[in-house]
């Protein structure tokens, strides 16, 4: 029988019987009808599309499962700038000149990158580690934090001290704002903004962490008013991320 007189038959079935042909060919993969639903028993349905059936050799190879399709390959990854070409803003505290060396070299020692325009951005990223207490709670208020600098093995670390009625809380609080607060002074005393700094802040008060975050409720008004002087800090870097560590990580590096 020719293509023609197929269709010929085809024409003299009713419109319910063409879709039960179509949905039954569709099935066994001879045919693709994009819609084969809607419409009244009376409608003309819309021509299939047919499509040609697999050789019997692939149809052998084909597995009876369904297959996940293959995920797309990973793009590489590209940052702004990578931290070789990136023209920095220097927070550290300049190191003693050593004898025979200008002064003026000791922070650096590298040839400088190629020069950029002076509206290209500087970065600086930096991590901190902060914790703070009280002695007697509320009591004597105590804090540290260190400061991480890319390149530099040693951490700077920094001991403060608070006022004598201050809780553990308080004393966290007090001890992020300070750190945040001489990263943005170092970055404006560079000649930058604390937009340039990427600040990665790590801590073991899950109170801190958690409200600051918004996660967890502040029902104490000192403590409110300490995580919005938080928050407003954090807004000031070009990015900024407060975490949670144990408590272990904090003495293994601050003491305490």
């Amino acid at each position: 029988m020719t293509v023609d007189e197929l269709l010929a038959q085809m024409l003299t079935l009713s419109a319910a019987d063409r879709r039960r042909l179509f949905r039954r060919a569709q099935r066994m993969g001879l045919l693709h009808l994009p819609d084969l639903e809607g419409g009244d028993a009376g409608e003309t349905s819309p021509a299939p599309v047919l499509t040609p059936a697999p050789a019997q050799s692939e149809l052998m190879r084909a597995p009876m499962t369904d297959v996940a399709p293959k995920a797309a390959p990973a793009r590489a990854v590209t940052t702004a700038s990578a931290p070789e070409a990136a023209r920095l803003i220097d927070l550290r505290p300049a190191p003693p000149a050593s004898a025979g060396v200008p002064a003026q070299l000791a922070p650096r020692a590298r040839k400088p990158t190629t020069a950029k325009p002076a509206t290209s951005p500087a970065e600086i990223r930096v991590r901190v580690v902060f914790d703070g207490g009280s002695k007697g709670n509320p009591g004597q208020g105590y804090g540290s934090y260190a400061l991480l600098w890319p390149g530099q093995p040693k951490p700077e670390i920094m001991r403060l001290t608070f006022g004598s009625r201050v809780t553990n809380n308080e004393a966290e609080y007090d001890t992020l704002i300070n750190a945040l607060q001489d990263l943005a002074d170092r970055a404006q005393a560079a000649g930058g903004t604390p937009a340039q700094v990427f600040v990665e802040i790590w801590g073991d008060s899950l109170l801190v962490v958690n409200q600051v975050n918004g996660t967890w409720k502040i029902n104490k008004a000192p403590l409110q008013a300490r995580c919005n002087q938080v928050r407003a800090l954090l807004q000031q870097f070009g990015f900024a991320a407060l975490n949670y560590h144990p408590r272990e990580e904090s003495v293994a590096l601050l003491g305490h």
